[in-house]
């Protein structure tokens, strides 16, 4: 394996941003039919069999994989004649890759954050859990049987997603947590293809 080469980087982290998803959902399913008495039945589900370690893994995963790229591309800018200074003004003026840099550097060397608190927000992760969801056109429907447990949507696949919020250090909400990794692998994104690295 080339460790130098951006693209397979970019490769690693569309998995591990993948690895966030699951369409097979009915593993995540627990569906529970409960008798109130009579011919009186109660259907009761829950998503995500995931504890609450297995999520934050599964979460801090893709941070690392968004952060580890910094130090690749600032050797590539050099590798091909620019200033890998642009790299680090890149994700200070951009609050989500601000905010991924904090967060993975929390996890690494704990909190408060006492060197370089980059978004100045001290922020961390909170109301994690799994979540059904599903892409529809403009409305979603799903059909769910409550004495079997099966369900299904007819408007395009279903998956179990993990959701939840960024906070700083005064417990406000900053963004959803699902904003924040899109926003900062897009600007990333971006940055590789307007300086033609990959």
């Amino acid at each position: 394996m080339d460790f130098n080469d951006i693209n397979i980087r970019l490769q690693r982290l569309y998995v591990t941003i993948g690895e966030q998803y699951d369409y097979s959902i009915e593993k995540h399913i627990k569906h529970e039919v409960v008798s109130l008495g009579g011919t009186r039945k109660q259907a009761r589900i829950t998503f995500g069999n995931s504890s609450q370690v297995e999520i934050l893994n599964k979460v801090f995963n893709v941070i690392h994989a968004l952060a580890g790229l910094k130090d690749h591309l600032k050797t590539r800018m050099t590798q091909i004649g620019k200033n890998p200074k642009e790299v680090e003004d890149l994700i200070n003026e951009t609050q989500e890759l601000s905010l991924v840099i904090d967060l993975d550097n929390q996890d690494k060397h704990g909190s408060p954050l006492t060197k370089t608190n980059r978004s100045g927000k001290q922020p961390r992760l909170a109301n994690l859990q799994q979540a059904l969801s599903g892409d529809g056109p403009s409305t979603l429907s799903i059909t769910f049987n409550g004495m079997t447990g099966q369900i299904a949507s007819q408007d395009g696949p279903l998956k179990i997603v993990i959701i939840g919020d960024v906070m700083d250090g005064s417990d406000s909400k900053i963004m959803p947590l699902e904003q924040l990794l899109d926003k900062a692998l897009k600007s990333l994104e971006d940055f590789i293809s307007s300086n033609e690295i990959a």
